[in-house]
């Protein structure tokens, strides 16, 4: 994943008012930094808690820069319902470029359309 002190925001939504909820990201046993824009996925820790996705289905896509401390999770808000520009979505770098089409699918079905 990328690092905030070397990150430049880019737009990611488009006009079409988005849909948020609030959500909470699971602790990786390290702290993790995730951006903006990041597709995230169910985690295996419990219901109603995410993670940036990396080959499960994806849910939504993460609404602001977020460190998720080494233990215990945090919480932010992840979009359900948006329009977005494809280039600045960011996917965990463990995700293909075959599974990303998939995830974008999967996503425009969800009411996350991504183009």
């Amino acid at each position: 994943m990328q690092h905030i002190e070397t990150y430049q925001r880019k737009a990611f939504l488009r006009d079409h008012p988005p849909v948020m909820v609030k959500v909470e990201l699971a602790s990786q046993a390290e702290e993790q930094t995730l951006l903006a824009g990041a597709v995230l996925g169910k985690s295996a820790t419990g219901i109603g808690v995410y993670k940036a996705a990396d080959g499960e289905e994806p849910i939504g896509v993460l609404v602001e820069d977020v460190t998720v401390p080494a233990s215990g999770n945090a919480v932010s808000s992840m979009y359900v319902h948006a329009d977005m520009v494809l280039e600045n979505i960011i996917f965990d770098d463990s995700v293909s470029a075959d599974k990303q089409k998939t995830a974008i699918a999967a996503l425009r079905g969800q009411g996350v359309y991504i183009y």
